[in-house]
Protein backbone atom coordinates (compact mmCIF):
# COMPACT_ATOMS: atom_id res chain seq x y z
CA UNK A 1 0.00 0.00 0.00
CA UNK A 2 1.44 3.55 -1.19
CA UNK A 3 1.76 6.62 0.60
CA UNK A 4 -0.25 7.85 -2.04
CA UNK A 5 -3.15 5.40 -1.44
CA UNK A 6 -3.31 6.51 3.02
CA UNK A 7 -3.59 9.82 1.30
CA UNK A 8 -6.71 8.69 -0.50
CA UNK A 9 -8.32 6.93 2.07
CA UNK A 10 -7.77 9.45 4.92
CA UNK A 11 -10.09 11.92 2.49
CA UNK A 12 -12.18 9.71 2.17
CA UNK A 13 -13.08 8.24 5.40
CA UNK A 14 -12.86 12.19 6.65
CA UNK A 15 -15.17 13.50 3.92
CA UNK A 16 -17.73 10.12 4.50
CA UNK A 17 -20.90 11.38 5.92
CA UNK A 18 -22.11 7.83 6.94
CA UNK A 19 -23.16 7.80 10.86
CA UNK A 20 -21.02 6.29 13.75
CA UNK A 21 -24.23 3.77 14.59
CA UNK A 22 -23.47 2.01 11.03
CA UNK A 23 -20.27 0.83 11.50
CA UNK A 24 -19.27 0.44 15.33
CA UNK A 25 -21.34 -0.71 18.50
CA UNK A 26 -22.00 2.55 20.81
CA UNK A 27 -22.10 1.99 24.55
CA UNK A 28 -19.11 4.15 26.16
CA UNK A 29 -20.18 2.53 29.49
CA UNK A 30 -19.28 -0.84 28.08
CA UNK A 31 -16.95 -2.50 30.55
CA UNK A 32 -15.55 -4.88 28.19
CA UNK A 33 -15.01 -2.25 25.97
CA UNK A 34 -14.72 -5.17 22.80
CA UNK A 35 -17.40 -8.13 21.82
CA UNK A 36 -15.98 -10.63 19.64
CA UNK A 37 -19.54 -11.95 19.10
CA UNK A 38 -21.42 -8.43 18.18
CA UNK A 39 -22.18 -7.83 14.91
CA UNK A 40 -19.99 -4.65 15.07
CA UNK A 41 -16.69 -4.15 16.80
CA UNK A 42 -16.15 -1.79 19.75
CA UNK A 43 -13.26 0.31 18.95
CA UNK A 44 -10.43 0.82 21.99
CA UNK A 45 -9.96 4.47 21.98
CA UNK A 46 -7.95 5.95 24.95
CA UNK A 47 -6.07 9.66 25.79
CA UNK A 48 -2.35 8.87 25.78
CA UNK A 49 -2.97 11.38 28.97
CA UNK A 50 -4.80 9.25 30.54
CA UNK A 51 -2.62 6.10 32.57
CA UNK A 52 -5.75 3.65 33.02
CA UNK A 53 -5.96 1.77 30.41
CA UNK A 54 -2.01 1.94 29.51
CA UNK A 55 -1.08 0.63 32.92
CA UNK A 56 -4.22 -1.90 33.43
CA UNK A 57 -2.61 -3.63 30.86
CA UNK A 58 0.94 -3.50 31.85
CA UNK A 59 -0.53 -5.21 35.37
CA UNK A 60 -0.92 -8.15 33.09
CA UNK A 61 2.49 -8.99 32.72
CA UNK A 62 2.13 -10.37 36.82
CA UNK A 63 5.65 -11.37 37.73
CA UNK A 64 7.09 -11.64 34.45
CA UNK A 65 9.85 -9.09 34.84
CA UNK A 66 10.91 -9.42 30.71
CA UNK A 67 7.38 -8.52 30.02
CA UNK A 68 7.21 -5.79 32.72
CA UNK A 69 10.79 -4.28 31.16
CA UNK A 70 9.64 -4.10 27.50
CA UNK A 71 6.39 -3.10 28.19
CA UNK A 72 7.24 0.31 27.43
CA UNK A 73 8.75 -0.04 24.13
CA UNK A 74 7.08 1.81 21.73
CA UNK A 75 8.62 -0.58 19.11
CA UNK A 76 7.46 -3.68 20.46
CA UNK A 77 4.17 -3.26 19.05
CA UNK A 78 5.26 -3.98 15.73
CA UNK A 79 5.14 -7.63 16.92
CA UNK A 80 1.78 -8.11 18.46
CA UNK A 81 2.63 -11.95 18.90
CA UNK A 82 5.29 -11.21 20.61
CA UNK A 83 2.92 -12.24 23.84
CA UNK A 84 -0.45 -11.83 25.29
CA UNK A 85 0.46 -8.25 27.04
CA UNK A 86 1.32 -6.87 23.64
CA UNK A 87 -1.38 -8.42 21.47
CA UNK A 88 -3.69 -6.67 23.57
CA UNK A 89 -2.00 -3.69 23.47
CA UNK A 90 -1.90 -3.62 19.73
CA UNK A 91 -5.51 -3.25 19.90
CA UNK A 92 -5.98 0.35 21.05
CA UNK A 93 -5.61 3.31 19.05
CA UNK A 94 -4.46 6.77 21.42
CA UNK A 95 -5.97 10.03 20.82
CA UNK A 96 -4.31 13.40 22.24
CA UNK A 97 -5.31 17.39 21.87
CA UNK A 98 -3.59 20.20 24.01
CA UNK A 99 -7.29 21.05 25.03
CA UNK A 100 -9.24 17.54 25.40
CA UNK A 101 -8.02 14.68 26.80
CA UNK A 102 -11.09 13.40 28.73
CA UNK A 103 -13.55 10.94 26.12
CA UNK A 104 -16.51 11.83 28.20
CA UNK A 105 -15.70 15.24 27.99
CA UNK A 106 -15.62 14.94 23.80
CA UNK A 107 -18.75 15.65 21.75
CA UNK A 108 -20.53 13.30 20.06
CA UNK A 109 -18.96 15.15 16.61
CA UNK A 110 -15.60 14.59 17.69
CA UNK A 111 -15.87 10.98 19.28
CA UNK A 112 -17.54 10.51 15.62
CA UNK A 113 -14.21 11.62 13.55
CA UNK A 114 -12.09 9.80 16.24
CA UNK A 115 -14.07 6.49 14.76
CA UNK A 116 -14.16 7.12 11.49
CA UNK A 117 -9.88 7.52 11.64
CA UNK A 118 -9.54 4.18 13.26
CA UNK A 119 -11.43 2.33 10.35
CA UNK A 120 -7.49 2.97 8.71
CA UNK A 121 -5.99 1.01 11.19
CA UNK A 122 -5.77 -2.26 10.08
CA UNK A 123 -3.79 -0.71 6.81
CA UNK A 124 -1.24 1.19 8.99
CA UNK A 125 -0.56 -1.69 11.13
CA UNK A 126 0.33 -3.92 7.98
CA UNK A 127 2.16 -0.90 6.16
CA UNK A 128 4.09 -0.64 8.93
CA UNK A 129 4.66 -4.01 9.83
CA UNK A 130 6.32 -4.62 6.13
CA UNK A 131 9.12 -1.71 6.03
CA UNK A 132 10.48 -3.11 9.03
CA UNK A 133 13.22 -5.07 6.88
CA UNK A 134 13.66 -1.88 5.37
CA UNK A 135 16.50 0.50 5.72
CA UNK A 136 14.07 3.23 5.82
CA UNK A 137 11.70 2.21 8.50
CA UNK A 138 8.02 4.02 9.39
CA UNK A 139 7.73 3.63 13.43
CA UNK A 140 4.45 5.38 13.61
CA UNK A 141 1.50 6.36 11.48
CA UNK A 142 -1.09 9.17 12.57
CA UNK A 143 -3.14 11.93 11.13
CA UNK A 144 -4.05 15.21 13.07
CA UNK A 145 -6.40 17.41 12.19
CA UNK A 146 -7.25 21.08 12.03
CA UNK A 147 -10.67 22.18 13.63
CA UNK A 148 -9.92 20.24 16.87
CA UNK A 149 -6.37 19.84 17.05
CA UNK A 150 -6.39 15.85 17.48
CA UNK A 151 -3.24 13.74 17.44
CA UNK A 152 -4.19 10.15 16.50
CA UNK A 153 -2.08 7.45 16.76
CA UNK A 154 -3.05 3.66 15.32
CA UNK A 155 -0.69 2.74 18.21
CA UNK A 156 -0.77 2.51 21.83
CA UNK A 157 1.40 5.99 22.98
CA UNK A 158 2.52 7.07 26.52
CA UNK A 159 2.81 10.67 25.99
CA UNK A 160 2.52 11.71 29.44
CA UNK A 161 4.70 9.44 30.99
CA UNK A 162 7.07 10.38 28.01
CA UNK A 163 6.44 14.29 28.44
CA UNK A 164 9.49 15.61 30.63
CA UNK A 165 8.58 18.88 31.55
CA UNK A 166 5.08 17.37 32.82
CA UNK A 167 6.63 14.84 35.40
CA UNK A 168 6.52 17.09 38.53
CA UNK A 169 4.25 17.13 41.53
CA UNK A 170 2.82 20.70 40.07
CA UNK A 171 0.88 18.33 36.85
CA UNK A 172 -0.51 15.51 38.87
CA UNK A 173 2.97 13.45 38.49
CA UNK A 174 5.30 11.62 38.39
CA UNK A 175 3.42 9.84 36.33
CA UNK A 176 4.44 6.17 36.55
CA UNK A 177 2.37 2.84 36.67
CA UNK A 178 2.51 2.77 40.49
CA UNK A 179 -0.80 3.37 42.31
CA UNK A 180 -0.93 5.75 45.25
CA UNK A 181 -4.49 4.95 47.46
CA UNK A 182 -5.63 2.68 44.48
CA UNK A 183 -5.26 4.72 41.59
CA UNK A 184 -3.21 5.92 39.07
CA UNK A 185 -1.49 9.35 38.79
CA UNK A 186 -3.64 11.74 36.88
CA UNK A 187 -3.35 14.90 35.43
CA UNK A 188 -3.74 17.59 37.94
CA UNK A 189 -5.55 19.70 35.73
CA UNK A 190 -9.37 19.65 33.83
CA UNK A 191 -9.01 23.09 31.84
CA UNK A 192 -6.43 25.57 31.20
CA UNK A 193 -8.02 28.25 33.42
CA UNK A 194 -7.11 26.35 36.22
CA UNK A 195 -3.14 27.51 35.95
CA UNK A 196 -1.60 29.36 33.55
CA UNK A 197 -2.54 27.60 30.48
CA UNK A 198 0.92 27.77 29.10
CA UNK A 199 -0.04 30.40 27.23
CA UNK A 200 3.02 32.18 25.13
CA UNK A 201 5.08 29.16 25.84
CA UNK A 202 5.66 26.23 23.44
CA UNK A 203 5.90 22.90 24.07
CA UNK A 204 9.27 23.02 26.19
CA UNK A 205 7.33 25.37 28.20
CA UNK A 206 10.20 28.29 26.92
CA UNK A 207 8.44 31.71 26.54
CA UNK A 208 8.05 32.43 23.11
CA UNK A 209 6.08 35.16 23.04
CA UNK A 210 3.51 38.02 24.93
CA UNK A 211 0.63 39.82 24.58
CA UNK A 212 2.24 42.56 22.39
CA UNK A 213 4.94 40.11 20.65
CA UNK A 214 3.60 36.88 20.14
CA UNK A 215 4.72 33.54 19.28
CA UNK A 216 4.98 32.43 15.54
CA UNK A 217 2.55 29.51 16.05
CA UNK A 218 -0.68 31.55 16.88
CA UNK A 219 -1.90 28.14 18.96
CA UNK A 220 1.03 29.10 21.69
CA UNK A 221 -0.67 32.39 22.33
CA UNK A 222 -3.91 30.82 23.56
CA UNK A 223 -4.21 29.25 26.83
CA UNK A 224 -4.02 25.02 26.60
CA UNK A 225 -4.49 22.05 28.65
CA UNK A 226 -1.29 20.67 27.77
CA UNK A 227 1.80 22.16 26.21
CA UNK A 228 2.51 19.68 23.11
CA UNK A 229 0.29 21.45 20.40
CA UNK A 230 0.99 19.08 17.16
CA UNK A 231 -0.35 22.01 15.07
CA UNK A 232 2.82 23.84 15.92
CA UNK A 233 5.25 21.31 15.57
CA UNK A 234 7.49 21.92 12.45
CA UNK A 235 6.21 18.68 10.17
CA UNK A 236 2.61 19.91 10.71
CA UNK A 237 3.73 23.82 9.80
CA UNK A 238 5.73 22.70 6.83
CA UNK A 239 2.63 20.07 5.04
CA UNK A 240 0.58 22.86 5.33
CA UNK A 241 2.54 25.30 3.23
CA UNK A 242 3.04 22.70 0.43
CA UNK A 243 0.73 20.44 -1.02
CA UNK A 244 0.48 16.31 -1.77
CA UNK A 245 3.75 14.42 -0.16
CA UNK A 246 6.78 16.01 1.74
CA UNK A 247 9.30 15.16 3.52
CA UNK A 248 10.64 17.08 6.91
CA UNK A 249 14.21 18.09 7.37
CA UNK A 250 15.12 15.80 10.15
CA UNK A 251 14.52 17.05 13.53
CA UNK A 252 15.09 15.24 17.12
CA UNK A 253 11.86 13.52 18.28
CA UNK A 254 9.84 14.38 21.30
CA UNK A 255 8.80 10.78 22.54
CA UNK A 256 12.30 8.88 21.46
CA UNK A 257 14.78 11.45 21.56
CA UNK A 258 16.73 10.98 18.20
CA UNK A 259 17.18 12.43 14.74
CA UNK A 260 14.35 10.89 12.56
CA UNK A 261 11.76 12.30 9.71
CA UNK A 262 9.08 12.32 9.12
CA UNK A 263 6.71 11.84 5.59
CA UNK A 264 3.43 14.10 5.83
CA UNK A 265 0.95 14.73 3.28
CA UNK A 266 -2.07 16.99 3.42
CA UNK A 267 -5.45 16.60 3.07
CA UNK A 268 -7.70 19.06 1.53
CA UNK A 269 -11.27 18.21 1.29
CA UNK A 270 -13.39 18.83 -1.87
CA UNK A 271 -16.03 22.17 -1.40
CA UNK A 272 -17.68 24.50 -3.76
CA UNK A 273 -15.37 27.30 -3.04
CA UNK A 274 -12.16 25.04 -3.95
CA UNK A 275 -10.71 24.68 -7.23
CA UNK A 276 -9.00 21.21 -6.70
CA UNK A 277 -8.30 20.74 -10.71
CA UNK A 278 -4.11 19.86 -10.08
CA UNK A 279 -2.54 17.95 -7.37
CA UNK A 280 -0.40 21.24 -6.77
CA UNK A 281 -3.89 23.43 -5.97
CA UNK A 282 -3.93 22.02 -2.62
CA UNK A 283 -1.26 25.06 -2.14
CA UNK A 284 -3.66 27.17 -1.97
CA UNK A 285 -5.80 26.14 0.92
CA UNK A 286 -5.62 25.46 4.26
CA UNK A 287 -4.95 22.22 5.62
CA UNK A 288 -8.40 20.03 6.85
CA UNK A 289 -5.87 17.64 8.35
CA UNK A 290 -2.33 16.25 7.98
CA UNK A 291 -1.57 12.71 7.67
CA UNK A 292 2.20 11.50 8.66
CA UNK A 293 4.71 8.54 9.04
CA UNK A 294 7.43 8.76 11.06
CA UNK A 295 10.53 7.58 9.95
CA UNK A 296 13.37 5.63 11.82
CA UNK A 297 16.56 6.71 10.04
CA UNK A 298 18.79 4.56 11.98
CA UNK A 299 19.02 1.88 9.65
CA UNK A 300 20.48 3.85 6.93
CA UNK A 301 22.37 5.86 9.20
CA UNK A 302 24.47 2.64 10.16
CA UNK A 303 25.21 2.45 6.20
CA UNK A 304 27.20 5.55 6.19
CA UNK A 305 29.31 5.24 9.88
CA UNK A 306 32.16 4.18 7.69
CA UNK A 307 34.39 6.61 8.03
CA UNK A 308 38.18 6.80 6.45
CA UNK A 309 40.22 9.51 5.57
CA UNK A 310 40.45 7.97 2.18
CA UNK A 311 36.35 8.28 1.34
CA UNK A 312 33.17 8.53 3.15
CA UNK A 313 29.91 9.35 2.13
CA UNK A 314 26.63 11.40 3.48
CA UNK A 315 23.17 12.50 3.01
CA UNK A 316 22.11 15.86 3.25
CA UNK A 317 18.73 17.83 2.93
CA UNK A 318 17.54 19.76 0.11
CA UNK A 319 15.94 23.18 0.02
CA UNK A 320 12.45 20.86 1.47
CA UNK A 321 10.93 24.24 2.37
CA UNK A 322 10.32 27.77 0.80
CA UNK A 323 11.25 29.07 4.55
CA UNK A 324 14.36 26.92 5.08
CA UNK A 325 17.45 29.67 4.60
CA UNK A 326 19.64 28.56 1.96
CA UNK A 327 22.72 27.80 4.22
CA UNK A 328 20.60 25.10 6.49
CA UNK A 329 21.46 21.85 4.82
CA UNK A 330 20.37 19.24 7.64
CA UNK A 331 22.76 15.93 7.99
CA UNK A 332 20.36 12.82 7.49
CA UNK A 333 23.20 10.15 7.56
CA UNK A 334 26.96 11.22 7.86
CA UNK A 335 29.62 8.95 9.59
CA UNK A 336 30.60 11.68 12.26
CA UNK A 337 27.16 12.76 13.16
CA UNK A 338 25.43 13.05 16.54
CA UNK A 339 22.26 11.21 15.95
CA UNK A 340 20.80 12.78 18.95
CA UNK A 341 20.85 16.21 17.96
CA UNK A 342 19.44 18.28 14.97
CA UNK A 343 22.72 18.96 13.04
CA UNK A 344 23.90 21.52 9.79
CA UNK A 345 26.30 19.78 6.96
CA UNK A 346 28.49 22.52 7.82
CA UNK A 347 28.56 21.86 11.77
CA UNK A 348 29.17 18.20 10.71
CA UNK A 349 31.57 18.68 8.04
CA UNK A 350 33.98 21.29 9.35
CA UNK A 351 33.86 20.47 13.40
CA UNK A 352 37.24 19.46 13.52
CA UNK A 353 38.26 21.85 10.65
CA UNK A 354 41.19 23.99 12.17
CA UNK A 355 40.20 26.24 9.23
CA UNK A 356 36.58 26.14 9.68
CA UNK A 357 35.55 29.31 8.54
CA UNK A 358 37.13 30.03 5.32
CA UNK A 359 36.47 25.98 4.27
CA UNK A 360 32.58 26.37 5.36
CA UNK A 361 32.31 29.07 3.00
CA UNK A 362 34.41 27.83 0.15
CA UNK A 363 31.77 24.56 0.67
CA UNK A 364 28.50 27.47 0.16
CA UNK A 365 30.32 28.55 -3.24
CA UNK A 366 31.06 24.84 -4.21
CA UNK A 367 27.57 23.60 -3.30
CA UNK A 368 25.48 26.87 -4.79
CA UNK A 369 23.29 24.27 -6.78
CA UNK A 370 22.20 22.74 -3.17
CA UNK A 371 20.27 26.42 -2.44
CA UNK A 372 18.01 26.13 -5.59
CA UNK A 373 14.02 26.55 -4.24
CA UNK A 374 12.07 23.57 -4.85
CA UNK A 375 11.44 22.81 -8.76
CA UNK A 376 8.52 20.52 -9.21
CA UNK A 377 9.20 19.01 -12.35
CA UNK A 378 6.09 17.20 -14.05
CA UNK A 379 6.32 13.42 -15.13
CA UNK A 380 8.94 11.20 -12.92
CA UNK A 381 12.46 10.46 -14.93
CA UNK A 382 15.57 10.24 -13.57
CA UNK A 383 19.40 10.79 -14.92
CA UNK A 384 21.91 9.95 -13.03
CA UNK A 385 24.93 11.54 -14.89
CA UNK A 386 22.98 14.31 -16.38
CA UNK A 387 21.73 15.47 -12.57
CA UNK A 388 25.22 15.23 -10.71
CA UNK A 389 27.62 17.53 -9.92
CA UNK A 390 31.63 17.05 -9.31
CA UNK A 391 33.03 19.31 -6.81
CA UNK A 392 35.99 19.69 -5.23
CA UNK A 393 35.81 20.53 -1.38
CA UNK A 394 38.92 21.04 1.36
CA UNK A 395 38.14 19.97 5.00
CA UNK A 396 41.07 20.74 7.53
CA UNK A 397 43.29 21.62 4.74
CA UNK A 398 42.90 18.26 2.90
CA UNK A 399 41.07 17.87 -0.75
CA UNK A 400 38.29 16.05 -1.32
CA UNK A 401 36.89 15.74 -4.52
CA UNK A 402 32.78 15.06 -4.13
CA UNK A 403 30.27 13.11 -6.38
CA UNK A 404 26.96 15.16 -5.34
CA UNK A 405 23.78 13.03 -6.92
CA UNK A 406 20.37 14.87 -5.81
CA UNK A 407 17.56 11.95 -4.63
CA UNK A 408 14.25 12.81 -6.18
CA UNK A 409 10.69 11.77 -5.13
CA UNK A 410 7.66 10.99 -7.19
CA UNK A 411 4.32 12.15 -6.11
CA UNK A 412 0.84 12.13 -7.59
CA UNK A 413 -1.81 9.74 -8.79
CA UNK A 414 -2.57 7.94 -11.96
CA UNK A 415 -3.62 11.22 -14.10
CA UNK A 416 -0.52 13.37 -12.37
CA UNK A 417 2.84 13.08 -11.36
CA UNK A 418 5.55 15.61 -10.41
CA UNK A 419 8.93 15.42 -8.94
CA UNK A 420 11.04 17.11 -6.78
CA UNK A 421 14.90 16.98 -4.98
CA UNK A 422 14.48 16.08 -1.23
CA UNK A 423 17.88 15.15 -0.89
CA UNK A 424 21.79 15.20 -2.02
CA UNK A 425 23.76 12.04 -2.02
CA UNK A 426 27.78 12.90 -1.58
CA UNK A 427 30.55 10.81 -2.18
CA UNK A 428 34.03 12.23 -1.25
CA UNK A 429 37.48 10.96 -2.45
CA UNK A 430 40.60 12.16 -0.68
CA UNK A 431 42.48 14.09 -3.38
CA UNK A 432 46.12 13.36 -2.31
CA UNK A 433 45.18 9.42 -2.26
CA UNK A 434 43.70 9.81 -5.77
CA UNK A 435 47.07 11.24 -6.86
CA UNK A 436 49.01 8.53 -4.94
CA UNK A 437 46.85 5.90 -7.07
CA UNK A 438 47.33 7.85 -10.12
CA UNK A 439 50.91 7.98 -9.46
CA UNK A 440 51.34 4.34 -8.64
CA UNK A 441 49.68 4.03 -12.19
CA UNK A 442 51.45 5.83 -14.39
CA UNK A 443 54.44 4.11 -13.14
CA UNK A 444 52.94 0.55 -13.90
CA UNK A 445 52.36 1.84 -17.41
CA UNK A 446 55.44 3.45 -17.78
CA UNK A 447 57.49 -0.51 -16.92
CA UNK A 448 54.37 -1.79 -19.29
CA UNK A 449 55.77 0.88 -22.51
CA UNK A 450 59.47 0.04 -22.09
CA UNK A 451 58.07 -3.88 -21.71
CA UNK A 452 56.54 -3.65 -25.09
CA UNK A 453 58.80 -1.28 -26.67
CA UNK A 454 61.90 -3.87 -25.95
CA UNK A 455 59.89 -7.22 -27.42
CA UNK A 456 58.70 -4.80 -30.24
CA UNK A 457 62.78 -3.84 -30.87
CA UNK A 458 64.12 -7.06 -30.98
CA UNK A 459 61.47 -8.70 -33.29
CA UNK A 460 61.87 -6.00 -35.32
CA UNK A 461 66.04 -6.68 -35.50
CA UNK A 462 65.36 -10.43 -35.96
CA UNK A 463 63.28 -9.72 -38.60
CA UNK A 464 65.39 -6.91 -40.67
CA UNK A 465 68.34 -9.00 -40.24
CA UNK A 466 66.81 -12.49 -41.75
CA UNK A 467 65.71 -10.32 -44.44
CA UNK A 468 69.47 -8.50 -44.72
CA UNK A 469 71.34 -11.87 -44.36
CA UNK A 470 73.21 -12.98 -47.47
CA UNK A 471 72.41 -16.89 -47.00
CA UNK A 472 68.92 -16.08 -46.63
CA UNK A 473 66.82 -17.62 -49.19
CA UNK A 474 63.59 -16.88 -47.53
CA UNK A 475 59.78 -17.26 -47.90
CA UNK A 476 58.07 -13.63 -47.27
CA UNK A 477 54.99 -15.84 -46.15
CA UNK A 478 56.91 -17.43 -43.78
CA UNK A 479 58.23 -14.20 -42.36
CA UNK A 480 55.26 -12.51 -42.14
CA UNK A 481 54.34 -15.67 -39.88
CA UNK A 482 56.85 -16.24 -38.05
CA UNK A 483 56.08 -11.76 -37.14
CA UNK A 484 52.11 -12.29 -36.22
CA UNK A 485 53.18 -15.38 -34.04
CA UNK A 486 55.76 -13.12 -32.42
CA UNK A 487 53.61 -10.09 -31.56
CA UNK A 488 51.15 -12.51 -29.74
CA UNK A 489 53.37 -12.17 -26.97
CA UNK A 490 52.17 -8.28 -26.47
CA UNK A 491 49.16 -10.07 -25.22
CA UNK A 492 50.49 -10.95 -22.10
CA UNK A 493 51.85 -7.54 -21.23
CA UNK A 494 47.60 -6.59 -20.48
CA UNK A 495 46.92 -4.64 -17.91
CA UNK A 496 43.69 -3.49 -15.81
CA UNK A 497 44.56 0.43 -16.71
CA UNK A 498 46.96 -0.33 -19.65
CA UNK A 499 45.42 -2.84 -21.72
CA UNK A 500 43.64 -0.52 -24.05
CA UNK A 501 47.08 1.33 -25.06
CA UNK A 502 48.57 -2.10 -25.31
CA UNK A 503 46.30 -3.22 -28.09
CA UNK A 504 47.06 0.26 -29.98
CA UNK A 505 50.83 0.10 -29.94
CA UNK A 506 49.83 -3.58 -30.99
CA UNK A 507 48.22 -2.39 -34.04
CA UNK A 508 50.60 0.27 -34.73
CA UNK A 509 54.04 -1.88 -34.75
CA UNK A 510 52.19 -4.68 -37.48
CA UNK A 511 51.14 -1.74 -39.70
CA UNK A 512 55.03 -0.41 -39.15
CA UNK A 513 55.98 -3.85 -39.52
CA UNK A 514 54.38 -5.24 -42.39
CA UNK A 515 55.39 -2.00 -44.33
CA UNK A 516 58.96 -2.81 -43.66
CA UNK A 517 58.89 -6.35 -44.73
CA UNK A 518 57.28 -5.37 -47.90
CA UNK A 519 59.69 -2.45 -48.86
CA UNK A 520 62.68 -4.58 -48.35
CA UNK A 521 61.27 -7.75 -49.82
CA UNK A 522 59.79 -5.92 -52.81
Amino acid sequence: MSLFSFQDLDSQIIYSKFEKTQIVSWDDNNHDRYSQNGEKPYFLITNDDVLDDYCNLKSLCGIDQNCQSTYDDYINQYNPFRNYVQYEKSQFSTFSSSNYYLWKSLSLDQKEYLIKINLIKVFAHSFVFTTQGDYIQSTSIYIVDEKNGFLFDYFFMRKLIATQALNSTYYGGPFTCDKINGEYPKYAFTSPDQFDGFQYKDQSLKTCGNSENKCSCQYFNQKRLFPTEWRCRPWYIQANQTFSVSYTVPYVDISFGFVASTCVYKIVLPGPERNLKSIQDDQNYQADAISAFDIDLANLQERFMYNSTIEYSYLVTSAITDQQQPNDKYVIAHPQMDRYQQQTILEVEFQYSTNKESEQQYYLEQTEFMKEPINYENKCSYQFLNSSNLRIIYKNNTGFITLFAPIKVCIGNLFEQKQYVVAFYAKAFSLQQLQYDVNQIVEKLKNLILAICEVVLKIHEKVYKQMNSENSDYDINQVKIKLEDSLKTFKIFSHKIGIGMCFALYEQVCLNCGQNILRNGQ
